[in-house]
């Protein structure tokens, strides 16, 4: 009888399911760190015309390899800066983006002087508010700059 009982256990497939629980709990676990690799710009491009700077960032692309938190936000900040020589900056803009693409696209800046010093600083970050509409990472508890370089160039 006992033997019966348990050939009965062992036909019913759905008793046997809560075994794989467990399997599938440990698979969605996060992980307390991780290492990622972005890809950031290398260089900038700055081009004067007549009148105007044109600047936008090289297609040429690095790796670095920075540790994350998984279960925090990656983005991205620039901020540019163009300085006639011997002056105070002129002309900056701001702005940052999910995720570790930089896509600024092309700034334009009308040019009266003779000689620009043109400065981009990039940084990606975490942090633990999720992006949004006038989105201000750096308000986080949890921001924290992962890499951050500054790029620069010089037109006559």
């Amino acid at each position: 009888m006992i033997r019966a009982a348990l050939l009965v256990l062992g036909a019913c497939g759905p008793a046997v399911a809560p075994v794989a629980a467990p399997i599938h709990t440990a698979t969605v676990t996060p992980v307390a760190s991780a290492n990622q690799e972005v890809h950031i710009p290398i260089k900038l491009v700055a081009v004067r015309t007549t009148d105007t700077i044109s600047v936008r960032i090289d297609r040429a692309l690095g790796t670095v390899t920075v540790p994350i938190d998984p279960s925090l936000h990656l983005g991205n900040s620039y901020e540019l800066r163009i300085y006639p020589e011997g002056q105070a900056p002129m002309a900056s803009a701001n702005g940052y983006a999910s995720g570790t693409d930089f896509d600024l696209g092309e700034h334009h800046v009308a040019a009266t002087a003779r000689r620009y010093l043109v400065e981009l600083v990039l940084t990606v970050f975490e942090t633990d508010l999720a992006p949004d509409h006038m989105w201000r990472p750096e308000q986080g508890a949890r921001y924290k700059v992962l890499w951050t370089n500054t790029l620069r160039d010089t037109v006559d």
